[in-house]
């Protein structure tokens, strides 16, 4: 699993959370005042639409709430999150398990053995 997303990572249907959030300056532009947003850092983000360079977000709390939320890409570095990270921290979460069977199909072994046999044909001319 990849620490920090790149856009062409993300999907409608993946949980992710806030590696990276947005950072200010201090009032008088000091870099030194840099202060990082950390309000949803670790949360269980669930991706409900891209346009980029924003993403519109569920948030879920740990109280089984959810609010709505967009994030600018360019302003925020994002993390994928295990199957086993979004149920324990949102265990009444009725949890998309359609994106993670995507990721573990055969389409990832077939993506292997595609690449295995590119490095073979390499080293046989």
């Amino acid at each position: 699993m990849k620490q920090k997303l790149e856009m062409d990572d993300l999907r409608v249907g993946m949980y992710i959370t806030i590696l990276q959030g947005a950072t200010t300056t201090g009032m008088n532009g000091d870099p030194c005042e840099r202060r990082e947003h950390r309000k949803h850092k670790g949360r269980v983000l669930e991706i409900i639409a891209i346009k980029f360079p924003y993403i519109a977000v569920n948030v879920y709390h740990f109280r089984g709430d959810s609010e709505k939320e967009v994030f600018d890409f360019r302003e925020v570095e994002f993390m994928e999150l295990s199957h086993e990270y979004v149920s324990q921290l949102c265990p009444d979460l009725e949890i998309n398990n359609s994106f993670w069977e995507e990721v573990e199909g055969d389409s990832l072994k077939e993506a292997d053995a595609t690449i295995e046999e590119a490095f073979n044909n390499t080293n046989t001319k």
